[in-house]
């Protein structure tokens, strides 16, 4: 998965929110702060942020989190987890 599927990836994953029932304000403070890091790591690799984990680390914590209220943002968030073990974030 390059940086391009990534993002509209991500893209997908705020439609879906958007549709659905809307996260409560933590899990939604929690993907956009993601969401930032992850755009950040695209477009400047080297900065990535190390400290709190990868970002694929972090995906699948938020995709845990998300799982019981938003199911149907599973899928989105396991591809998006696999598309940045992929191109190693």
């Amino acid at each position: 998965m390059d940086n391009q599927k990534i993002k509209q990836t991500l893209e997908q994953l705020h439609a879906e929110l958007e549709a659905g029932q809307r996260p409560d304000p933590e899990l939604r403070a929690i993907l956009q702060t993601l969401a930032q890091d992850i755009h950040r790591a695209l477009e400047q690799p080297a900065t990535a942020p190390t400290d709190e984990g990868s970002l694929e680390d972090r995906a699948r914590d938020v995709s845990a989190k998300f799982a019981a209220q938003h199911p149907y943002l599973e899928a989105t968030l396991r591809d998006l987890m696999d598309g940045l073990g992929k191109i190693g974030i």
